[in-house]
């Protein structure tokens, strides 16, 4: 007997509910056009990773109602992620200059 890894292979379609639904192909399509956001949200929802600051950006600019519907099953998730780009996005604060 042989033991065998079988490793699936990643397909960001498939997190979404409903391909032909215009709706959420729209939404995808926003994280789809920056290379690895989409791998990067998926590490994020697993909880394997994160995001960087280009992918942040386009998550920031993503309407609220797409959340729900890239990811139905935890509705939130985008809350959450849209919380933690904003973090990663915002300014550095200025330095304080001496006295």
């Amino acid at each position: 007997m042989t033991n065998s890894l079988v490793m699936a292979r990643f397909d960001p379609i498939k997190l979404a509910p409903s391909p032909n639904d215009d709706g959420v192909v729209e939404c995808w399509s926003s994280l789809k056009n920056i290379n690895g956001c989409v791998k990067g949200v998926y590490k994020v929802f697993t909880g394997v990773g994160w995001v960087d600051s280009s992918c942040c950006e386009v998550v920031n600019k993503i309407d609220s109602k797409c959340w729900p519907k890239i990811f139905p099953f935890n509705p939130s998730f985008g809350f959450i992620l849209m919380y933690y780009c904003s973090i990663v996005t915002a300014p550095a604060p200025a330095p304080i200059s001496s006295i």
